[in-house]
């Protein structure tokens, strides 16, 4: 899945009025953000295309990866 970059800026900004509304610490501020971080980073899907090869030259077995998510 592409990173979704309108997700992060609706996420960043509930997480600023609530901490207005609620009169959060600097603390609750930043462990919120990088929750947010964390999940935006995490929610891309990385694929890998290509042949890894092991073995000789003459007797090479080829793996194939295709999707590594993080």
């Amino acid at each position: 899945m592409a990173l979704n970059k309108n997700k992060l800026k609706t996420d960043i900004k509930a997480l600023i009025t609530d901490v207005k509304t609620n009169q959060k610490t600097e603390d609750d501020f930043a462990n919120g953000l990088a929750n947010i971080i964390d999940a935006y980073v995490k929610s891309q899907t990385i694929i890998v295309s290509g042949i890894i090869t092991t073995g000789s030259a003459s007797s090479q077995t080829q793996l194939r990866r295709s999707l590594i998510p993080i």
